[in-house]
């Protein structure tokens, strides 16, 4: 587990023997095997620090460079043609991030079911987006078969 809030300097992880380790500045302010405890310290100092550093909405300029950023990451972790496969871990999304994926989801499956493909493209569309959701919960590892491949639709 990797948490952060930046502005703070404000680092949650767990180092190499369990422990969780809370850092802000540089300096270690807990050290617990407790996640629980952990993560309600990180809570509590993020929600102080939040006050201190209240959040702004990007401009379209920083969004658009984000974006860039990532997609260009993306494209060099996924090393496309070299036959070289590399694990590569799931992305830690926020709570938040992750409900609003899911809720767009949802949209997706509304717009694809409403669409002029045939039954079997629309369950195909469906199936890969919501791998790809299950990828993001780290639930579903590509080229796994652990669970059925064929995705229940959720209404």
């Amino acid at each position: 587990m990797n948490l952060s809030f930046l502005p703070g300097d404000l680092h949650l992880s767990q180092n190499p023997e369990g422990c969780f380790v809370l850092k802000m500045a540089g300096q270690e302010i807990l050290n617990t095997k407790s996640q629980r405890a952990a993560l309600a310290k990180f809570n509590s100092l993020k929600v102080e620090l939040e006050k201190q550093f209240p959040m702004r909405e990007p401009t379209t300029e920083e969004k658009a460079e984000l974006l860039q950023r990532e997609t260009t990451d993306s494209l060099l972790q996924h090393n496309f043609g070299s036959g070289e496969k590399k694990a590569i871990a799931t992305p830690q999304l926020s709570t938040t991030a992750l409900f609003e994926v899911e809720a767009a989801l949802k949209a997706y499956y509304a717009a694809v079911e409403t669409s002029d493909l045939t039954q079997s493209s629309q369950a195909t569309y469906i199936d890969m987006a919501n791998n790809f959701v299950r990828w993001l919960r780290g639930d579903f590892n590509p080229g796994s078969r652990k669970e059925p491949y064929r995705a229940k639709k959720t209404k």
